[in-house]
């Protein structure tokens, strides 16, 4: 009996742990109308005190620069976490909560954090989601903000991503700013210590430092191991079902002749790749059809191509006493489906009413409450996670 409460005494005691974990990081939670706008004296939020204030003002440096020689703004949030909320829906609504970029061109970019969630955002202003941006912002996101993320390196990746989306997606290129040393290049590999005197080390006991090579190690060679795989199983050499010659993969203008009206559509929108394997000795022909993972367009559920994209509008926009209206407009390229339906959006807070009159000689300026030019995003952009 004395077992059996001991057990049950245990559970308990780990239920009210859980419980309390839970209610602590609910309450550790933002909300965006917790977000103070860092506009008019700089363009970086960290509400976790994990950017040192050097990376602070070197990010304010280059969104001053930014805004100044171009007209764009660029603003830097890093929070704890927001709960269990989905990160590119809360980034897109602190987005347009202060209304960031001029009202004219939507060229506002936000880069944003919350490291205790281990994710990030990149949403990109309505006049800057093109398609070759969208896919900078990929890039950025992945070659640059992720990795240096999984180090550690928080203002590491956030300088790196802002000079980059300064550059490739605003194609601000005349900043009057040194750019960081590796801004366009991977992280540089660990390099082995030289060959010199090596220390005694006694047989049968692993180092930190040890551990941490071979985990590497390991991971590196697993990612190279499936890289392999996937680019054996794509570029194997194939033979051909009626004459069993080895065939031959065609080059894109030869595949061409091979591909249907909608297949070169998705080969010129990057939404799919496809490989046509031509045999030398018959007819013969193989057409294979690779999907592209990141890519702003979906699939038709007409067509069943992926051709089809969509465009957002607000309608009305949310104030404190009403919710907004959003319509959501989708077409296909290739075929003439079209479809389109309205969301609404939550009221405003009191503390976030803001008006978007913007100044007409000056993009740094702003007459909202949050001193940015009231720009707006419907929510593209780059997701990562580490």
């Amino acid at each position: 009996m004395q077992t059996v409460n001991s057990m049950f005494n245990a559970r308990r005691a780990a239920a009210v742990v859980f419980v309390t974990f839970l209610l602590v990081r609910t309450a550790a939670a933002v909300d965006v109308a917790d977000i103070r706008s860092p506009r008019p004296h700089g363009w970086t939020t960290d509400l976790t005190g994990r950017v040192p204030r050097p990376a602070q003002a070197e990010l304010n440096k280059l969104c001053d620069e930014l805004n100044r020689q171009h007209g764009a703004e660029m603003a830097v949030v890093v929070v704890g976490t927001i709960g269990g909320e989905n990160h590119r829906a809360f980034a897109t609504r602190l987005f347009n909560h202060w209304g960031i970029g001029s009202a004219q061109r939507d060229n506002g970019i936000l880069i944003f954090a919350a490291l205790d969630d281990r994710k990030a955002e990149i949403i990109l202003g309505d006049g800057i989601d093109e398609a070759h941006q969208v896919r900078a912002a990929d890039q950025i996101m992945q070659n640059q903000m992720v990795p240096r993320f999984k180090r550690g390196d928080v203002a590491g990746g956030l300088t790196q991503a802002a000079w980059s989306c300064a550059t490739r997606i605003l194609a601000a290129e005349g900043l009057l700013l040194e750019a960081p040393p590796d801004v366009a290049d991977p992280p540089p590999a660990i390099q082995p210590p030289p060959p010199a005197v090596r220390p005694v080390r006694r047989r049968g006991r692993w180092g930190i430092a040890n551990w941490l090579f071979g985990v590497l190690g390991g991971g590196a060679l697993l990612a190279g191991l499936v890289y392999g795989v996937r680019r054996y199983r794509r570029f194997r050499t194939r033979r051909c079902s009626a004459c069993s010659q080895a065939m031959l993969l065609l080059g894109e203008a030869e595949d061409d002749q091979h591909l249907e009206k909608a297949e070169r559509l998705e080969e010129r929108l990057g939404s799919a790749d496809y490989d046509v394997w031509a045999c030398p000795a018959c007819d013969g022909v193989i057409k294979l059809r690779y999907v592209a993972l990141l890519t702003r367009y979906a699939q038709c559920p007409s067509c069943s191509y992926k051709t089809k994209s969509k465009v957002n509008s607000t309608v009305r926009a949310a104030t404190t006493v009403s919710s907004g209206l959003v319509r959501v407009d989708e077409s296909c390229e290739n075929c003439s489906y079209s479809h389109s339906h309205t969301y609404s959006t939550p009221r405003l807070s009191d503390r976030s009413s803001s008006s978007s009159s913007f100044g007409s000689s000056s993009f740094g300026s702003s007459s909202s409450s949050s001193g940015f030019s009231g720009g707006s995003s419907s929510g593209s952009g780059s997701s990562g996670s580490w």
